[in-house]
């Protein structure tokens, strides 16, 4: 089993927390990030977040989901992707 910390719209009760149910993924606990984490947004709907080494940033809730490697997949190709525009 994998376990996946999960921000933003794959919570509990938001819109892509189907995804996590959907393969049969099972939520262990609350935690929070180090303070090493920066927040973004994915068009304006879905929050992302990366890590800073050299600048830091906040710590960050999410929580902790525990699945099968097949599972973990799905997950991960069903999140959404920035969409970049080359002007």
């Amino acid at each position: 089993m994998i376990e996946l910390a999960v921000n933003g719209t794959l919570m509990k009760g938001l819109e892509l927390n189907k995804n996590l149910v959907e393969v049969g993924a099972r939520f262990i606990r609350v935690a929070r990030t180090k303070k090493e984490y920066r927040l973004f947004s994915i068009d304006e709907i879905h929050p992302a977040m990366y890590r800073d080494y050299q600048v830091g940033g906040n710590e960050i809730s999410v929580e902790v989901w525990e699945m099968d490697g097949d599972g973990l997949a799905s997950v991960l190709l069903n999140v959404p992707t920035a969409r970049l525009s080359r002007d």
